[in-house]
């Protein structure tokens, strides 16, 4: 299957507090930027004795730290002896085994050489919180079933699942000229036109590898439920939905 159109969750404000003791300003102004960006509060300081002076005035308690280990030593800091929940994450240019053993000992979450990607540390910092970007995936679904509507919300927006609904079968081509979902959810039985010929129309345009379809169908009929098989290439889900049989197809589709 072709790699889907994805949607990224929009980044969500922390308000993390985050030291960064660095020599180099350059650098300290490029992740400043890009950590910010990512929701947390950055606090620049260029030597130990500054970052303890924020500490002891409670200005500042940094949930993370970054350290630059060409200039700093981990011994010095005075945070170190003050929690056990603070993620720390070191930056050096040097990659013997000495170096890594110190940074190891200090339990560093991250060790990053230089010269330092600063895409790579956002990210590493961002996972360590559990605020790394999750893909969302886009499900249209096209039934005039309220009740099954509801249970498709109910059961598939925790996962990470976006949907958008077409309830009058006519109505599906207008939906993809302005929405490329990843998957359709299609019912069988519909006024105006059933789900195998609106699974035909699409087919015109988007290829099952471009758009797979999972039917939805509470209709025992062999003959349709073969029809359906043959033309979806998928097994239908049964109605009403379950919540367990229509996640586990729906994500086995899409990803």
């Amino acid at each position: 299957m072709l790699t889907p159109e994805h949607y990224i969750r929009p980044e969500t404000s922390t308000q993390k507090q985050l030291a960064f003791l660095v020599n180099d300003n350059l650098l300290a102004e490029t992740m400043l930027v890009r950590l910010q960006k990512n929701g947390f509060h950055v606090n620049i300081y260029h030597t130990i004795k500054a970052l303890k002076s924020a500490i002891e005035n409670g200005t500042a308690y940094p949930a993370a730290l970054v350290i630059d280990m060409d200039y700093f030593d981990f011994i010095d800091l005075p945070v170190m002896q003050n929690t056990e929940d603070l993620k720390i994450f070191a930056i050096s240019s040097k990659n013997d085994m000495a170096t890594r053993l110190k940074a190891a000992k200090a339990n560093v979450s991250a060790f990053i050489l230089k010269p330092l990607d600063a895409n790579e540390l956002s990210k590493k910092i961002a996972k360590a919180f559990g605020l790394e970007k999750q893909t969302i995936h886009a499900v249209l679904i096209v039934d005039d079933d309220p009740l099954t509507l509801k249970l498709c919300q109910k059961f598939l927006e925790p996962e990470n699942i976006r949907l958008r609904f077409v309830e009058s079968p006519m109505n599906t081509l207008e939906e993809l000229e302005h929405h490329k979902p990843n998957l359709i959810l299609l019912d069988y039985y519909m006024p105006d036109a059933n789900g195998l010929d609106i699974n035909r129309v699409i087919r015109q345009i988007y290829s099952t590898s471009e758009i797979p379809i999972l039917f939805m169908t509470g209709s025992t009929d062999s003959k349709i439920l073969s029809e359906i098989r043959k033309e979806s290439h998928f097994e239908p889900i049964s109605k009403p939905v379950s919540q367990g049989s229509l996640v586990e197809r729906v994500l086995a589709a899409i990803t």
